[in-house]
């Protein structure tokens, strides 16, 4: 319906400017990536200097994967508006893909200057100091995002992966137990709970975990991917190899779509190790 309104302005005024921005919006919620690329390009003709028109633009090629091209995009949103926060937050989450981790926590510390009680970014910032191995920060400021948003489960998951690195086991697991209850179709918080305990018949985790297996394919294949791991783990747990060796089966056959592996190039390598370290080395 929204469509609709929205052509019916562009065709009495086809450069219009809001209307374009916010089919471009509509076009990314339907995963027309693409035509919302297009269509937001053709927007920012009419208005370059629009904060939100950039913030828009940069947010739809980082979901292209066009990292670098997204991060341009982002800081002409920041030089047309330096208060805008969630520009802030979206280079510093582009940049966190790009490995730059220093510059995304940069970031992060300014989207959070600009809005004192932005969650997301406090929870982006300490999974940015995770992936720096600063894992008391990360702590931190996880427990500053829950504390503002309390079912914000990636604050609780960056928090759990710190505590766990650090040893503090019981703690991390709590901290996996949130983000299930915060996100409970993430299979990905189900894999690192899983992993984090041992599990007995009648285990009301398990039996959560095979609920979630029957409506697996709505689930993004990553996730279907974890869960078919978690599921594993927890039925070798209490004895059920079969059906874990199946679920095992399942999700690697789901990771093997994603590894690109050349023979050659591994034996090669293998080749390599065989001359390097010898047995003096």
């Amino acid at each position: 319906e929204a469509e609709r309104f929205y052509q019916a302005q562009l065709r009495v005024t086809p450069n219009h400017f809001a209307s374009l921005h916010s089919l471009a919006l509509v076009s990314a919620q339907r995963g027309e990536l693409q035509a919302a690329k297009r269509l937001i390009i053709k927007a920012l003709r009419q208005n370059p200097n629009s904060a939100e028109g950039n913030n828009r633009l940069g947010w739809i090629l980082q979901s292209l994967g066009c990292h670098q091209e997204a991060t341009t995009a982002y800081r002409r949103a920041i030089a047309a508006n330096p208060d805008y926060a969630i520009a802030y937050n979206n280079l510093g989450n582009c940049l966190l893909q790009l490995k730059r981790y220093e510059e995304a926590v940069e970031q992060y510390r300014l989207a959070v200057a600009k809005v004192a009680n932005f969650a997301e970014a406090y929870k982006n910032l300490g999974g940015a100091l995770l992936a720096l191995e600063r894992y008391d920060d990360a702590i931190f400021y996880c427990d500053k995002a829950v504390a503002i948003q309390p079912k914000l489960a990636g604050a609780h998951f960056h928090k759990g992966i710190a505590l766990e690195t650090i040893g503090r086991l019981g703690e991390a697991r709590i901290s996996y137990e949130m983000a299930v209850s915060s996100a409970p179709r993430s299979g990905r918080f189900h894999k690192y709970l899983a992993e984090s305990r041992s599990y007995v018949a009648d285990d009301p985790h398990l039996a959560e975990m095979e609920a979630l297996v029957c409506e697996l394919s709505s689930l993004p294949e990553e996730e279907q991917m974890c869960l078919h791991f978690a599921l594993g783990k927890a039925l070798i747990d209490v004895g059920q190899h079969g059906r874990a060796f199946r679920h095992l089966l399942d999700g690697n056959a789901l990771k093997r779509k994603t590894v690109v592996y050349n023979e050659q190039a591994a034996l090669a390598l293998l080749e390599r190790c065989r001359l390097v370290f010898t047995r003096e080395y």
